[in-house]
């Protein structure tokens, strides 16, 4: 069945960010982002 729809599914808004600290450019390499407001480091959890 095909589903003819004109309007808006959704709208996607990013709020305007203003970063103030950086790593240095060998460790942003290394962390993946150049921004330490941004970095989130990926934290295994123990399986029980």
């Amino acid at each position: 069945m095909m589903c003819h729809h004109n309007g808006k599914l959704a709208q996607a808004t990013i709020p305007f960010q203003i970063y103030r600290e950086f790593f240095p450019v060998n460790e942003s390499l290394y962390r993946g982002t150049m921004f330490r407001e941004l970095y989130r480091p990926y934290v295994k959890m123990m399986r029980r």
